[in-house]
């Protein structure tokens, strides 16, 4: 999957956990300069430190939920 289209994925289904495993600092890098807001990815999912702190420096929202959307 291209950065491109994970991004789209996240931004269309804010409700449901994108089901990428793991998030990278370059991936948040992306989402940030387009502007996202928070990110809703899967319980199961491994976001990297440096990801973290991308998220931690640009105020976005770090949400896990599970394959049915329910935080």
């Amino acid at each position: 999957m291209k950065l491109s289209e994970l991004s789209a994925a996240i931004t269309k289904l804010k409700d449901r956990p994108a089901k990428k495993k793991l998030v990278s600092a370059e991936q948040v890098r992306s989402l940030a300069a387009k502007g996202q807001r928070e990110l809703i990815v899967s319980k199961q999912a491994i976001v990297t430190p440096m990801a973290r702190d991308i998220l931690r420096q640009h105020g976005m929202t770090l949400i896990f939920k599970d394959e049915k959307g329910r935080g």
